[in-house]
């Protein structure tokens, strides 16, 4: 539309600079708006807006990698089989990860809807799970200082584990009004297996 209203202007007389003024008139508000400091704010916060959302939607990267669930086979009949998993049915909080320690050794990270099997020697297991730093709560850092403010506690238990038998072990995040409290609990067979059977294994490369 532009285009044609400077190639008419141009056929005119010179001192009839009405039309082209005119075009002027329209084509001015356009320029100013687009090199306007105010309007390169705009832009530029639509694009902190953007990398922010980016980075809160930190979940793509922390879902399990490995196959659906199957029995583990192990290595050593000496040793106890252990099964620790986080099952899927978080709304909220799902992207978090949390660190598992065992007998003060960091020995995975529990993902949303993964499981991975632990071969344990025979003897007491002090497990302690809790949230993982992450650039999300970094970004968030208001909500990282209520948490902090809460004092929330990690997840904890003591289990002690014989050679040859099966345990199952289930990580939840319980929300709280500001915050979430990882629970670690010993549970049945029946209660895993129904689980375990929407769980994907958590790969070496995520512990």
């Amino acid at each position: 539309p532009h285009w044609g209203l400077l190639r008419s202007a141009s056929l005119r007389s010179p001192h009839s600079a009405a039309p082209n003024g005119a075009c002027i008139a329209r084509l001015k508000p356009f320029t100013e708006q687009t090199l306007h400091p105010q309007f390169i704010t705009q832009v530029s916060r639509v694009f902190v807006f953007s990398i922010t959302i980016a980075l809160l939607s930190s979940c793509a990267f922390n879902k399990p990698d490995g196959d659906v669930f199957s029995p583990h086979k192990i290595s050593n009949p000496g040793k106890a089989l252990v099964y620790f998993y986080r099952p899927l049915g978080e709304s909220r909080g799902y992207d978090r990860t949390y660190y598992l320690h065992i007998n003060q050794h960091k020995v995975s990270n529990l993902l949303h809807g993964g499981y991975f099997p632990y071969e344990a020697s025979p003897g007491r297991l002090s497990m302690v799970a809790d949230v993982n730093k992450s650039i999300r709560q970094m970004v968030m850092l208001d909500a990282a200082l209520v948490e902090a403010a809460m004092n929330a506690q990690p997840g904890k238990l003591d289990l002690r584990v014989d050679a040859g038998r099966t345990y199952y072990v289930r990580m939840h995040p319980e929300p709280g009004f500001f915050h979430f409290s990882p629970q670690l609990k010993l549970v049945s067979k029946e209660e895993a297996e129904k689980e375990l059977a929407e769980c994907s294994l958590i790969t070496n490369d995520q512990r």
